[in-house]
C-alpha cells in the first residue's frame, strides 16, 4: 500500500479474477503490518472491512461490418467484451441473435474470439426467405462463473419482392390451351391438305374424260368423212354410161 495525500491515507488496489467465488469478502489488516521503518509499528489489533463480491458485468459492443445488406450479402458481427477491470474479455460463450420486430431470424450464431482483432467474430448470409427491414443483433457474453453481459446492433436488410406464384388451376388452363391449339393446327393442315389431294384427282378424273371425249369426237368425225367418200363414188359411178 502506499499513502496518497489526496487522500490523506494509504492505500492499495485489488484484482478480483473472473474466476473468483461471488459471496461476502473481507479486506484485513493484520497486527503491526505497517512499518514505517523507525520502529512504528500498527495496527495493534486486525483490522477488518466486509465487502460483496458480486458476478462481473462485461460491457459488450456490437458492430456489423456494413449497415445495408440485401440476398447473399454476408453479415459479420463484431464484438468488443471488456471486463471491469478494463481487460479483454477472451474465454467463455458469446451468441449473436437477431430479430425482426421482435421475431427471431434463424438459431443464435456462436461466436468466435479473433486474438488479432481482440474482437469476438461470427458472420450471417441473408438468404431470399429473410424478412426485408431493420434487424436487430442482440450479442449475449457469459462463461462458467456466471459473468455475463450484453450489447446489440442494428442494421438494415433489402430482400427484393418475389413474383407471385401461379395457381395449379392456371398451370392447368395454360395446358389444356396450348393441346387445344396444337389439336386444332393439326386439323386445319389435314383438312387443307386432304382437300388439295380431292381436288388433284378430281382434275385428274376431269382431263381423262376430256381426252376420252375428243378421241371420241375425232373417231366420229372420222366416220363420217368415210360415209361421204362412200356416197361420192356412188354417184360417180351411177353417172357413168354403160359400154
Amino acid at each position: 500500500m502506499t499513502f496518497s495525500s489526496t487522500l490523506n491515507a494509504f492505500h492499495g488496489t485489488f484484482q478480483i479474477p473472473l474466476s473468483s467465488e461471488v459471496g461476502a469478502w473481507a479486506a484485513t489488516v493484520e497486527v503491526n503490518s505497517f512499518d514505517d521503518g523507525y520502529g512504528n509499528k500498527g495496527p495493534v489489533s486486525s483490522v477488518l472491512k466486509p465487502f460483496t463480491v458480486a458476478p462481473a458485468i462485461l460491457t459488450v459492443s456490437a458492430t456489423t461490418n456494413y449497415n445495408n445488406y440485401t440476398v447473399g450479402s454476408i453479415v459479420v458481427i463484431y464484438a468488443s467484451i471488456v471486463t471491469p477491470g478494463g481487460y479483454n474479455f477472451t474465454s467463455g460463450a458469446v451468441t449473436a441473435t437477431t430479430y425482426h420486430s421482435s421475431t427471431q431470424i434463424g438459431s443464435p450464431l456462436s461466436l468466435f474470439y479473433d486474438q488479432s482483432r481482440g474482437k469476438w467474430v461470427g458472420s450471417y448470409t441473408v438468404n431470399s426467405t429473410n424478412p426485408p427491414g431493420i434487424w436487430q443483433i442482440q450479442v449475449n457474453a457469459s462463461d462458467i462463473y456466471a459473468n455475463m453481459g450484453q450489447g446489440s446492433t442494428s442494421t438494415l436488410v433489402t430482400v427484393p419482392a418475389s413474383p407471385p406464384q401461379q395457381s395449379s388451376t392456371f398451370n392447368y388452363l395454360l395446358i389444356a390451351a396450348v393441346v387445344v391449339i396444337a389439336g386444332l393446327t393439326i386439323l386445319v393442315s389435314w383438312i387443307f391438305y386432304g382437300r388439295k389431294r380431292v381436288l388433284r384427282k378430281v382434275l385428274k378424273v376431269d382431263i381423262e374424260a376430256i381426252h376420252a371425249e375428243a378421241k371420241k369426237v375425232e373417231n366420229q368425225d372420222f366416220f363420217k368423212k368415210v360415209q361421204e367418200q362412200l356416197k361420192q363414188q356412188r354417184k360417180e359411178n351411177d353417172n357413168t354410161p354403160n359400154g
